[in-house]
């Protein structure tokens, strides 16, 4: 995590910014290893004397919101990270994309992290080494109180680091959200990077609110959190037909009648919402698959009836899907 994620969570918010690229390949040879380890502050960083000798590669993308709140992305060389001995006040929650991490605790407690790990929780501030291979990582740098404050309890387990998430619920659409950040998230524009960093992060409050009963005490806050969650699970499972009311709740953990109480309080419906992002998929496709028919879009964006589709996209767009498509592409032709 760089300098900017190491606020303690009372200290005034800080200006968002675009997704920043910090890599050791700007960096003369010799002080590569060097510019990295002071970039980061929760943790003693070293490598293995067998390398030592040889270049260090390391790069960094990262995005910080309001909050001080961090999104970061890590590739770099193999490392060995000593956590523990220094006051970070931070939590990651975040997920090994490549390569592997091992993490001892506690009493020589040792794990293996890869790929096939799922959502990792742990503790900067808690006794523990990592060591990797080459790999990459990606994680949210949340301020301990907020963590505190979703959960109810410590993060992690009594004298260990690290805990593992179960890979249910919003747990595997916070994957697929982090993982999108990584690969997309320099291409970003200021706003859009604050508004993926602010989302990825109601994602994760929610979904550690899931893990201790009391959860978070602000009502208001975690059905800020549910509505965000609930929008990206609808965008994420738009292909099934069956996507019900009933389902999507479940899909992100919570009741039907409060997920219908969560829209309405938005003067929204969880139906409309549904609708309006199968059409917007739809109209997307139209004009990017231009030799796709029309029914195959129409059941890919979870619409079984072709006439159905049809009536639904005129009254969104005022137009049929067939005029809709000639017309974007008579707009290309003049462009």
């Amino acid at each position: 995590m760089d300098r900017n994620s190491q606020r303690e969570p009372h200290r005034p918010a800080v200006r968002p910014h675009p997704f920043n690229n910090l890599a050791t390949s700007a960096i003369p040879q010799k002080d590569r290893f060097d510019y990295w380890r002071h970039l980061f502050l929760g943790s003693i960083i070293d490598r293995d004397r067998s390398e030592w000798a040889s270049d260090f590669q390391g790069e960094m993308i990262s995005s910080t919101d309001y909050n001080g709140i961090t999104f970061a992305n890590l590739r770099a060389d193999p490392l060995i990270c000593t956590f523990g001995k220094r006051d970070s006040g931070l939590i990651l929650l975040g997920t090994v994309r490549r390569g592997t991490l091992g993490v001892r605790q506690g009493n020589d407690d040792t794990a293996t992290m890869d790929a096939g790990s799922g959502l990792i929780l742990f503790d900067c501030d808690r006794p523990a080494i990592t060591s990797s291979t080459r790999y990459d990582l990606t994680y949210l740098a949340l301020p301990r109180a907020v963590v505190t404050a979703a959960m109810g309890a410590d993060p992690t387990p009594r004298g260990k680091a690290m805990r593992l998430l179960p890979n249910q619920g919003l747990a595997p659409i916070l994957r697929a959200q982090l993982d999108a950040m990584a690969s997309h998230g320099e291409h970003l524009a200021p706003a859009e990077s604050v508004a993926a960093v602010q989302a990825a992060c109601d994602m994760a409050l929610t979904l550690l609110s899931r893990l201790h009963p009391r959860g978070i005490a602000d009502g208001e806050g975690l059905d800020d959190a549910m509505f965000t969650a609930t929008r990206r699970y609808i965008e994420a499972n738009l292909g099934h037909h069956d996507l019900t009311a009933e389902r999507i709740a479940a899909g992100v953990g919570c009741s039907r009648a409060r997920l219908y109480r969560i829209f309405a309080q938005r003067n929204q419906t969880v139906g409309d919402c549904l609708r309006e992002a199968r059409l917007r998929r739809a109209s997307r496709l139209l004009e990017t698959l231009p030799t796709e028919s029309i029914a195959l879009i129409a059941f890919d964006c979870g619409y079984t009836d072709l006439s159905a589709f049809g009536k639904a996209f005129k009254r969104q767009f005022g137009v049929p899907p067939g005029d809709w498509r000639v017309a974007r592409a008579d707009a290309r032709l003049i462009a």
